[in-house]
């Protein structure tokens, strides 16, 4: 039997491969969380036995073409199943968004024969922020550098490092902004981890730093991308932002799964209320309704943009429409924050107990902080939309209107 509920888990396509992966996913994926939680904790990462369930679902595969072996999801599709593993546990679902960059990724690389990620379900790592100074010496590019918030890098395939590509070593040695900014794709063996993360919440994304292992380390150019310019057509590859599009579906699913945790312990109570009956029903159904509404948003928004980037040579549709999905995903990051909170004061002194065998509401509390600090839910995106309206531009290089003219 449907009920109001379902509205908070309706799917947003009806797509075989899409349905299909999402009902294993509920089924198949649970229980395997759950025996390994308390691993996941207490070691910072993914176990072993949760990526090998992720990757056997082929979960890793889903920004892949379909055409290059992937399942070959849309944005929205991916946001959504993003969100159904978040509802399970907010570390996997944040190591799920990053690791299917891959396959974006390869869209970027001047690999015509695909040969470095040759496999759909390969996980990516890394951190795109230009961390790293890199020259190019003949066919290949030296580079060395630190970055940060490697989320799932113990058990990626491939890792990413943003770099400052200089024109010479001596742009570089005399500290030039002649630079480009260019994303390389390594192998983890080309860095050496290091046991930063120890932090407030997502304990088990093992967002760890991460540095070259060497002095200096090399990829051939032909791993080395900008987004500025992709080599696969189609609307995952139009516009700079694939990666940031299936990001609202971490914040969701924690706070649906907050809201679902904080219902199931009022629920017992409510017949028996009297005066405080309504004052509960107020604040039951003022979740519902902000949970609902940010669901609806991120949903619609990203779907207004598919279909514009279906289109690209619309500039303006696309450009708005990339500015709306970017406004609907930084509100889900704030809406669901409050959700999880309202929903921890809901379930009252019960709320405060730490209880590694199951998801708390505890870990959610402190998985939905963590996760509002990423750039995507600043009130920047909100100052840059404003600069947008008064002045008709921005230097934000994800909003700009030269965005939509890539």
């Amino acid at each position: 039997m449907t009920t109001v509920l379902d509205l908070l888990s309706e799917p947003i396509s009806t797509t075989a491969t899409y349905l299909d992966l999402r009902e294993r996913i509920r089924k198949e994926l649970p229980d395997v969380v759950a025996t390994h939680r308390e691993a996941m904790v207490v070691e910072r990462k993914l176990p072993t036995a949760v990526v090998d369930k992720l990757r056997s679902l082929q979960v890793f595969s889903i920004a892949k073409p379909a055409d290059a072996g992937g399942l070959g999801l849309s944005s929205p599709e991916q946001n959504d199943i993003v969100e159904s593993i978040s509802r399970i546990d907010a570390s996997v679902g944040w190591c799920v968004m990053i690791g299917i960059d891959s396959g974006i990724y390869s869209g970027y690389l001047d690999d015509p024969h695909d040969e470095y990620f040759d496999q759909p379900n390969l996980v990516s790592a890394g951190w795109i922020h230009p961390q790293g100074n890199a020259v190019q010496c003949g066919d290949r590019i030296e580079f060395t550098g630190n970055w940060q918030f490697g989320s799932g890098i113990d058990h990626a395939d491939r890792v990413m490092a943003g770099v400052k590509l200089f024109d010479s070593r001596e742009d570089l040695d005399n500290g030039t902004d002649r630079w480009q900014w260019r994303i390389l794709a390594a192998h983890p063996q080309d860095f050496r981890i290091l046991d930063t993360w120890h932090t407030t919440g997502l304990e088990g994304s093992g967002s760890r730093h991460y540095t070259t292992r060497d002095a200096t380390a090399s990829v051939p150019v032909s791993r080395s991308m900008s987004f500025d310019n992709p080599l696969r057509q189609g609307p995952l590859y139009t516009g700079r932002d694939a990666i940031l599009r299936k990001m609202s579906g971490v914040p969701l699913g924690v706070a649906i799964s907050a809201f679902e945790s904080a219902l199931e312990k009022a629920q017992p109570k409510y017949a028996e209320l009297n005066e405080d009956r309504a004052l509960l029903e107020q604040r039951i159904g003022d979740l519902f309704s902000r949970l609902y509404t940010a669901r609806a948003a991120v949903h619609s928004s990203l779907e207004r943009q598919w279909a514009a980037a279906n289109n690209p040579t619309d500039r303006d549709t696309l450009h708005t429409a990339v500015v709306g999905a970017a406004l609907a995903r930084q509100s889900a990051f704030r809406t669901a924050r409050d959700v999880v909170r309202e929903s921890y004061d809901i379930t009252g002194g019960r709320a405060i107990y730490k209880d590694n065998k199951r998801y708390s509401i505890d870990q959610m509390l402190r998985d939905i902080e963590t996760v509002n600090q990423h750039a995507v839910a600043q009130d920047a995106i909100v100052r840059s939309t404003g600069q947008l309206v008064l002045s008709g531009a921005t230097a934000n290089p994800f909003l700009s209107r030269e965005e939509a003219e890539k």
